[in-house]
């Protein structure tokens, strides 16, 4: 595994399914990808398991104390990426933008 890619959300179903269409696009990266989820009741826990049935590195994995760095320290203990990216639910990345910042490491 070369990259984990980590995002903490809540409430976030307007952007989830941009996002994930985003993160698990074929970029020829081998990731996986943790969305932790800090108590939505928006039905972004929804989107993500449904997108989740095609995407056998999408993870969901619950949050119970809610804040940003928590849900780091959850995604970290299961992460097996040999680098690791924390990303906001909020932002969209290039089609090339994982691929250009390892290419740099």
């Amino acid at each position: 595994m070369t990259l984990t890619i980590i995002c903490p959300v809540f409430n976030e179903v307007g952007f989830i399914g941009s996002l994930l269409e985003n993160l698990c696009s074929d970029d020829g990266i081998d990731k996986e990808i943790f969305i932790v989820d800090g108590g939505s009741t928006d039905g972004s826990k929804q989107k993500v398991l449904e997108i989740q049935k095609t995407r056998k590195n999408l993870f969901l994995i619950d949050n119970p104390k809610r804040t940003s760095t928590s849900a780091f320290n959850i995604a970290f203990k299961q992460a097996k990426g040999k680098y690791i990216s924390f990303v906001g639910a909020h932002a969209n990345y290039s089609e090339n933008y994982f691929r250009t910042a390892l290419k740099y490491l």
